[in-house]
């Protein structure tokens, strides 16, 4: 069995958080051998930095005992960018109206739904 834990971050709002439960619950307990399951612990996207960092320093992407293991970054939104319904600070690039849609011409909607040239 495999928890995947996303940490605390998305609802406390204090990416720091993650970190303390990581560094000061999870890699504490793998040390120990209390970890019952594996757990694959993600870190907020903002601070893929940190986490890039920290497999570098440990040269691994999971514990010795092979119950925890990290690497993964999540982000999260309130919604889906093709229907819509996400939170965004400008208009859709292709949004002419409530409920209509036109692409200026020469422009593609890539992966993700992101606009381009």
């Amino acid at each position: 069995t495999t928890i995947g834990c996303m940490g605390r971050a998305p609802y406390s709002g204090d990416l720091e958080s993650t970190w303390q439960d990581f560094e000061g619950v999870y890699l504490p307990a793998a040390d120990r051998g209390e970890l019952r399951v594996r757990v694959m612990a993600f870190t907020p996207l903002p601070s893929w930095h940190r986490l890039s960092a920290f497999i570098e320093a440990q040269g691994a992407r999971a514990h010795a005992s092979g119950r925890l293991h990290w690497g993964g970054v999540k982000e999260f939104y309130d919604g889906s960018l093709g229907s819509r319904t996400a939170l965004v600070w400008d208009p859709y690039l292709d949004s002419v109206g409530p409920g209509q849609a036109e692409r200026p011409p020469g422009q593609t909607v890539g992966e993700g739904g992101v606009a381009g040239q």
